[in-house]
């Protein structure tokens, strides 16, 4: 028995590793994307609409479809030049990012690609950038001191143009609210808005390196944190800082 299976130990040899190779080739993927999955944009603005291609090449001996392409979210708008991948080609995939209003910072959105004729149904694709705003803002986040109910509290913020060019404010808004958790702080929390806050001036206009100061008052009805932002639309994006701090009763 035991001079049989020496016999035949090569013989399971070979077919262990002609299967074990067989299964290679079966979940080595397709494409390949030229260049890297992901690319760095580097430093935009929001006015900017940058566009990167990526290429997929196709390694395997059979056509693959592309079923479905699908961006993370609306910032980045996609068009393929064509859904079928044969053998040696390649297909290019335009992608464009539009910076999110509001954003300011490092940003990373993927875009989904979707296969059938493949063994790797899904690829993900990557598009970075940093993202820099035209103003600054001070201070960031506001508190604006000491808030008691009922009574009328103020904060004073500064927006300064740090592009070379003019830019301009086109409406000021406050959201704010509270995180009520009752009148001893244990209940389940609730935000309540606030329901007038007066922002002054609501537009202007700032000159390079010009700041401008904006008063921002409110009257707290009710005891808790103090939570929301206030937002200056430009006309290429919006600038955010957040609120906070504690409102308590007198």
């Amino acid at each position: 028995m035991c001079i049989l299976i020496r016999r035949l130990s090569p013989l399971f040899l070979i077919v262990l590793l002609t299967m074990s190779a067989s299964g290679q080739r079966q979940r080595d993927a397709c494409l390949t994307v030229e260049g890297g999955s992901t690319h760095s944009l580097g430093s935009i603005h929001h006015r900017d609409r940058p566009e990167h291609d990526f290429i997929l090449r196709n390694n395997c001996a059979d056509t693959v479809f592309v079923t479905k392409v699908q961006a993370g979210c609306s910032c980045t708008p996609t068009s393929i030049s064509t859904n079928s991948i044969a053998p040696g080609e390649t297909a290019r995939l335009s992608v464009r990012f539009v910076a999110p209003r509001s954003t300011v910072g490092r940003i990373n959105k993927a875009v989904s690609v979707y296969t059938e004729g493949d063994s790797r149904r899904q690829y993900v694709l990557r598009m970075e950038a940093d993202i820099q705003s035209f103003f600054s803002v001070s201070p960031d986040p506001v508190e604006p001191g000491a808030m008691t109910l009922h009574n009328t509290a103020t904060a004073t913020v500064r927006l300064t143009n740090i592009s070379g060019e003019q830019q301009q404010i086109t409406d000021v808004e406050g959201a704010l609210s509270v995180e009520y958790r009752g009148a001893d702080g244990s209940s389940h929390p609730q935000m309540l808005p606030i329901d007038k806050v007066e922002v002054t001036p609501k537009e202007f206009t700032l000159a390079p390196q010009e700041t401008q100061e904006i008063r921002v008052q409110f009257v707290p009805r009710h005891e808790g944190q103090l939570r929301g932002s206030l937002r200056m639309h430009g006309h290429d994006e919006t600038r955010q800082v957040e609120f906070t701090g504690t409102i308590s009763r007198p």
